[in-house]
Parts: C-alpha cells; structure tokens; sequence
C-alpha cells in the first residue's frame, strides 16, 4: 500500500493524500452551516493550530470587534481558511487539494468575505486583492446558488499595518449591511458634430458656474495623447459626452477650448493627467479642482483615491468599468466605443458627486485650506515640470552600455563562474545562484523576514551582506568561497541594475524628441513627491566601480546648463526648530542657528578626536541623521557596516548632548498615542488608525519620522509651485532638491532665483526665523553638477 495512502483525511472532501502540507497540524472550521455569512482567509497561524480553529489569537479579537460593530458574532458567521493546515504561503497543489472541501462548507453561506489573496484568487479569479477590493463580486456555487462575494485583508494585517484598519471596518460593514445598489448617472453621447456644435454654443451661452470634467485618451501616461472623448457633467446625476466626431471637427474643438478655458470652475479626478493631454491637443483648460488631492488631503493612505474605488467607497457604486475599456487603457484601441463613452460619463458625473462630500469632509477636518493653498498650487505645478521633459542621451547611454557595461558583466560573470566551479552558471538567473548557495553549499542565515517560504531562498542585497559581514553558515569549507562569490555578485549585481533600469530600460522610453517624461506625485504618507515611469528619485548621484553616475546622462537642453538647487540638512533643521518650540533653547538649535557651525564636523571632533578621517566623519554624519528616526544599533550594522559597539557608543553620546531632542521625540510618541493623530505646521496630518502592541514601535518611529519630513517636504514642493509660477524651467524635483534646465547665460540669476525663494519658505509659509540653506550646483548634465558660490 503507498504510503500517501495511509494519510487520514482532516475532512472528508480534503484530498489530504495528495496534498504536500498533510503533515502540518491544522485548525478545522467553525460556524453553524446555515450560516448566512462566511469568512475565508488564507491558512491558519500558530495560535490557530494550537487550538484547532481560525482566528483565536491576537487577529481573532480584530474579527470579533469587525463582527460585533455590525450586529453579529462568531458563533453566527463560518470562518474557515483556503487551506486548513498551517503554512505561511500555500502552494497552488495545497488550494487544490482543499478546494472541494472549502466550497462545500461555505455553500449555504449568502455572503463571503474573502480575506487576502489566496482567498480573492481562490473565490472570485482576481489575481490581486487591489483590483478587486470593496466590490461586491457575484459567485455561482458548485450546486447553483447566487453567492456575494467582498474582498478584504485579512484581520491579521492591522497587528502589523494599522493604515489596513479603516479598510477592514468598511468592508465588512458592506458585505453585512450593503448600501442598495445605486442608480448609475444617465450619460447623453454625442456622436455627430453638428450635433455637438449646437450643445456646446447652448453650455457657452449659459455656461455653469461648476462643471466636472474628464477624458479618455489613446497614447498611455504620457501628455502626447489623441483625445477619445470628452465627458462633461454639471450635476452628478447626468453626463454629457463628445465623442471622436465632434473631437475631431474644427469649431466644436474651437467651442470646448472656450468652454475649459473661460469663466466655468472645473473638477477633475487626477486632473493633471487629463490637463496635460488637453494641452498637448491645443486646449488650455482651467485646473480649478481636483477630487484626487482633496482625498489626500483627508486620508494620506495610499490605495484608496482610485476614481472607481472611491464611489464604490461613498455611494456604493458597483464595478463599472467593463473588460473592453481595460484594453483600451492598455492598447488604445477598442471595438466598442459605446462602453468607453459610457465609462467615460459615469467618470465625470461621479467626480461631480464626489466634489461636494469630499469637499465638507476636509472642512470638517480642517484641511481644506491644506487642499486648497498648497496641496493643489504643487499638484497644478507638476502639469508644467512634467511636459517640459528630461534630456537623456540616448547615444552615449548607448556607447556606455556597449562599451563598459556589457563587457563588464561578462567579465564579472567569469568570474563568478570560476569561484563557483561552474562553467554554466548564469549569474543573472536568481533560481541558479539560489541552488549553488543554498542546495550546494549549505547557507544558512538569519534574517526573520527571509524566513517564509516564499522568500527562504532569496539571494538579494541583503542575503549577500549577511554573507560578506560574516553572519551567515555554510557547509565545512565553503564559506572562504561563498564570501568571495557574495562580494563578486555584489559588484555584478549593481552594473546589472545599472543596464536594465537606467540605461536600457530608459533607452527605451526616451521619445523621439531626446526626452524622458515622468509622472511627479504625493507618492508616501509623509507627502513627500515621487515619479514613476520612470522614476526620476532613484538615479543615484554616485557611479559605481568605474561606471559614471547615470545622472550623467540627463542632459540639459541645447544652449542651457542644469542648475539644482538642494536644501542643506533640512530635516535636523525642522528637528531642531521643533525641539525649540516644545522644550526651548538647546544644543542643536543653536548649531543650525550660527551658518559657520557644522552638525557633523561638531559631532565627529566630539566622537572621534581632533584626528578623525572622513570615513568616520561620513558614519557619524549617517548616524546624525538615523538617531533621531529611531534606528539602532542593528539599522547601522546592517545599512552601513557600523561596528555595534562604536555605533552603541555614539548613539550615547548623541542622546547625553541632545537630551532635548529626546525630551521632544518623547512627546510626539505620547501624543500619537493619546491623539492617533500627528499634524504638521501645514495643516497635513499622519492619522494611525489602530495602535497595538505589535505596531506601536514602528507607529511611534512613523509619528516622529512624520513631523520633520513632511515639513522638509513641503518646504520644497511649495518653492515648487513658486518658481514654476515665476516660470523657471523646472525639470525634477528629488526629496529636497530642485532641478531645473536654464539657458546659460541665465544660470547665475535662476540660481539667485531658487535660492532666495527656497531659503525665504520657511519664513513666507511659516514665519521661522532659524536658517534654511540652500546649497548651489551648476554643471554640463545633472551628474556633473559642481557646488558654486553666489
């Protein structure tokens, strides 16, 4: 008899022979089987297991408040899991053997919540829980029942990431207590030009006061767009929609450049986007509103200012956009234009709908004026920086790739080759050097988040500093060789990144006009920028191992010269001031208060001596900036290769001559925790949602990372909006840097320019009086800016 045989089934329809987690101790469902709601998740965890039924740790006291805030209990509701056996990543032969036997027990169950991916996947064939979430998804059971299906994280999430909390509290109160299903906004297409001609001179001559307004447009996320349609709305419960024929006709295009461009005030939903294709195609139109930035303004998480998931969120909207406008999205193209104009009216209309309740929200909230004096005048200031474009040298990316990059590589590839002993190997392939270190020679090491199934065998930046720092095992006589091959691979590694992302992979993007266009956006909950696509932030000034910066590469334009402009230390500076106003005078505010002094020479004399090298003046120099966000010992062997006990002891030292500004993170720490809730000197505010136990060491190091951050942040991106205003030729913006292309001849002024503006925010925004300085460069490409003297 084969052995898989003997295995007893833990239910009767769990091909538990079959499946690889058999062995593995489980925890079996609960809740009655008439039960009208069931909860999925994706496997148990160990407090499960140790008591033989889902969610009776820490994560069950979550259901059970999710539960009891919409009038039911546990003994009321099946709670089961995808797989009933313990395991931190389930394989798809595990959810096969277990699907029978899961789809029987929730069969009589009239809604369920799938909680994760795994679940999402396994009930409703989405292969992301972002897609999906919030939406009610219709399931057809095994016997012919009508199932709803919601998509939600699994409670487990917020012990860990309590931004998740809000999310989970609305989406089991839509799966329990759903809002009726609402009636979508009627939309009018207009498909004939003489047709839209006659509407539009009728909205000219009596033009509303506020008009929501969006558009669909082939030619992806850049501004270089060939306008689809145009929808126009001015109540929320009616669109009206231009389709290609009156877009493509003189007059009606003549007619809606007056419209967008006059008196009316018009909404958007992440405007910026629709603004710029509209310029792109000759139509200037009024940026008044945007419903995306008034959500940031009143909830700084990322993942829920989506057009869709926001009316689903608000008004119970189902998932309106239908498969062939997906397509369009990605392709261009479609063969049905009816649905993208319908898709296109009910944007509109529900952005209309949105303005009013958003709008009161952020009142209520008091970040309204956030909104409406800064958040936007930077967001509107991004249309501008974004379609001026980046040089990038295509040919000399292209001759640096041929040259040096590739036959680098093969040579490092060599390399590694020989230490390993394998002629074959192909150091670009993950699955290979995986099986050489870890099949091959035995490496162990022990890094926690490493430790799931799913990432044991990573061979990444981290593996291999564990392995060069002398913190990892091998087997008997492999570590010598290990070492070398990490330290190798290190160097192979950061040439290949190189190729892929900053030269090929821009290469690629470059348009035909020599440029790179990207996308600036409030991208973190600081609401520091980020770019995408590419992303502008992540180009290192530094080259690496005779590779030059590939900042290098960004050139300016014809006849010009970049000029960037960088605030010098801008973050102690806001600690500094922040440590004045709570606790009074102290040590660091008196340093950044006198322009000759310096935080990190002062530091590095008081560490290490009269006779400190610039080794220890830039580790101290890191350490200056770390101390005070929270990181330790560990965060500076692991980041820097710090030695713990010289770490230890600065550490010490920073806190013995600083106890001010300890005195002040003290305070922030206890006002998170009394309040949930950080506000900088703009308005913006970091909300935590859920404090407990497990996440109140990172809540506390976010809530004091928040402060100085943010304001740093805005510091820059407001001198953003002002120079653009004075229309100086931005290009990029990086943290608390500016970047800008500028005729030569004019480098000096532009630079006097950014400078004046930059140095005087603090004052003009906030009325401080202690120093900001903005440190100068001027050079040939952004890589080989040089610091100069006004």
């Amino acid at each position: 008899m084969a052995v898989q045989s003997l295995i007893k089934r833990k239910h009767p329809l769990a091909e538990c022979e079959s499946c690889p987690l058999a062995k593995e101790a489980c925890a079996l469902t609960t809740g009655p089987q008439d039960a009208k709601v069931a909860l999925v998740s994706r496997s148990p965890g160990k407090w499960d297991v140790q008591h033989g039924k889902p969610f009776t740790g820490p994560s069950g006291k979550v259901l059970d408040y999710l539960l009891q805030q919409n009038g039911l209990s546990r003994e009321q509701v099946i709670t089961t899991n995808v797989v009933l056996c313990e395991t931190d990543s389930p394989p798809d032969s595990a959810i096969r053997a277990c699907s029978a036997r899961l789809h029987s027990e929730i069969e009589n169950a009239e809604v369920v919540i799938a909680a994760g991916t795994e679940a999402v996947k396994a009930l409703t064939g989405y292969r992301t829980l972002e897609s999906s979430r919030g939406f009610s998804h219709q399931r057809t059971t095994d016997r012919g029942n009508t199932q709803r299906v919601v998509t939600t994280n699994n409670p487990a999430i917020v012990l860990r990431e309590s931004d998740n909390f809000p999310n989970l509290v609305k989406d089991f109160k839509r799966a329990i207590h759903p809002l009726p299903r609402p009636t979508l906004p009627q939309v009018t297409i207009v498909r004939n030009e003489y047709e839209g001609r006659r509407i539009l001179e009728e909205i000219l001559n009596s033009p509303p006061p506020l008009l929501a307004a969006d558009i669909e447009a082939r030619g992806g996320t850049t501004h270089r767009t060939e306008l689809a349609c145009l929808g126009l709305s001015a109540t929320g419960k009616k669109a009206l929609v231009l389709g290609i024929e009156p877009l493509a006709d003189k007059l009606c295009r003549r007619r809606i450049k007056e419209l967008l461009g006059g008196n009316s005030r018009f909404i958007w939903h992440n405007g910026k986007y629709d603004v710029k294709g509209l310029r792109f195609n000759g139509i200037n139109a009024n940026y008044s509103e945007d419903t995306y930035v008034l959500s940031l303004a009143c909830d700084e998480r990322p993942g829920v200012h989506a057009l869709e998931y926001m009316l689903m969120d608000e008004f119970g909207w189902p998932d309106y956009e239908p498969e062939s406008v997906k397509n369009f999205k990605k392709t261009g193209r479609t063969d049905n234009l009816d649905e993208l104009y319908e898709y296109n009216g009910w944007d509109t209309a529900g952005t209309f709908q949105l303005y009013n309740p958003l709008k009161k929200r952020a009142e209520d909230d008091n970040v309204y004026k956030l909104y409406k004096e800064h958040l936007l005048p930077i967001y509107r200031s991004f249309v501008d920086v974004e379609m001026r474009g980046f040089h990038y040298a295509v040919e000399e990316a292209a001759d640096l790739n041929e040259n040096y990059v590739l036959p680098k590589l093969r040579e490092l590839a060599t390399e590694l080759q020989q230490i390993a002993e394998l002629d074959l190997l192909n150091p670009g392939s993950p699955q290979q050097v995986a099986a050489l270190l870890y099949d091959m020679w035995g490496l162990k090491h022990n890094m926690k988040e490493l430790r799931k199934k799913d990432k044991s065998r990573s061979t990444d930046h981290d593996v291999r500093t564990e392995i060069i720092n002398g913190r990892a095992k091998a087997n008997p006589g492999y570590m010598p060789r290990m070492k070398k091959f990490a330290e190798t691979m290190e160097v192979y590694s950061k040439i290949n990144k190189q190729r892929g992302t900053y030269i090929e992979g821009l290469i690629k993007r470059t348009l035909s006009d020599g440029k790179l266009y990207t996308n600036f956006k409030f991208g973190t909950v600081t609401g520091r920028s980020s770019s995408e696509k590419p992303n502008f932030q992540n180009i290192t000034r530094m080259g690496h191992y005779g590779i030059p910066s590939m900042r290098t590469l960004f050139k300016p334009s014809p006849g010009n010269v970049i000029v960037q402009a960088d605030y010098s230390q801008a973050e102690l500076r806001c600690i500094a001031k922040f440590t004045k106003e709570a606790v009074g005078n102290n040590k660091l505010y008196e340093i950044y208060l006198d322009n000759t002094r310096s935080l990190h020479k002062e530091r590095a004399l008081a560490f290490y001596g009269e006779g400190y090298n610039s080794d220890q003046y830039v580790q101290g120099k890191n350490m200056n900036f770390g101390i005070t966000y929270g990181q330790g010992v560990d965060a500076f062997y692991q980041m820097y290769g710090i030695d713990k006990e010289v770490a230890k002891e600065y550490i010490e030292a920073w806190w013995r001559d600083f106890p001010e500004v300890e005195a002040w993170t003290e305070q922030i720490k206890k006002e998170v925790k009394t309040r949930g809730v950080i506000i900088n000197p703009f308005g913006r505010k970091r909300r935590f949602q859920l404090i407990t136990r497990e996440n109140k060491g990172e809540v506390e190091r976010e809530a004091v990372n928040f402060v100085p951050q943010s304001t740093a942040s805005d510091f820059t991106l407001a001198s953003v909006a002002e120079l653009n205003a004075a229309s100086i030729p931005i290009v990029a913006t990086v943290h608390d840097s500016i970047v800008v292309d500028c005729p030569a001849e004019l480098a000096k002024s532009v630079a006097l320019q950014m400078k004046e503006v930059m140095e005087g925010m603090p004052m003009k925004t906030l009325g401080w009086d202690l120093p900001f300085l903005v440190d100068i460069s001027i050079g040939p490409d952004w890589g080989s800016v040089e610091e100069v003297e006004l």
